[in-house]
């Protein structure tokens, strides 16, 4: 007894380049929305995080010099008025990019900070090169956690939008 097992190859190898095609799409576009919603969620915290919180304020009276020639020695404050310790210059707001990489299935997004100090906040726990200090990046860490179950969602959707076309 013989038993034949034919198979139009080329007609499925042709259906299965189709449908690569079409699922790198779908997953490309999963990548877009899952960046978007961690960008915009990573901005909202960066927001609610560093930049909401008021500003502490300093009260007139002497202060002590850390640094320069006359370190150690004591300078007057702004005489009878209480004043902010620092301005915001919304560097890291600024800063923060979104970008997209590779091509069919490499397909990434990527969110990043381009202001010089972020660099330091962005590894977490990892000593500042300007300072020394172990400083984290609260918008991130918060970011990750908000922004993860709803990022597989995005890639699992597109995933299983990708596979079930025909």
């Amino acid at each position: 007894m013989k038993i034949n097992i034919t198979g139009n190859l080329p007609a499925f190898s042709s259906n299965m380049q189709a449908k690569k095609r079409l699922v790198n799409q779908v997953v490309r576009k999963g990548v877009i929305d899952a960046t978007a919603y961690t960008y915009k969620t990573s901005r909202e915290n960066l927001q609610a995080l560093v930049y909401r919180p008021s500003i502490p304020t300093v009260t007139p009276g002497k202060r002590k010099i850390k640094s320069g020639k006359n370190k150690g020695k004591y300078r007057r404050n702004r005489a009878g008025k209480s004043y902010p310790a620092w301005r915001r210059s919304k560097d890291l707001r600024t800063g923060e990019r979104m970008k997209f990489e590779g091509r069919g299935a490499d397909y990434e997004g990527i969110i990043y900070n381009e202001t010089e100090y972020a660099t330091a906040r962005h590894n977490l726990n990892r000593p500042s090169p300007v300072d020394g200090k172990v400083r984290s990046a609260p918008w991130r860490t918060t970011t990750v956690k908000q922004a993860t179950p709803r990022v597989q969602a995005f890639i699992g959707e597109a995933i299983r939008v990708g596979l079930d076309t025909d």
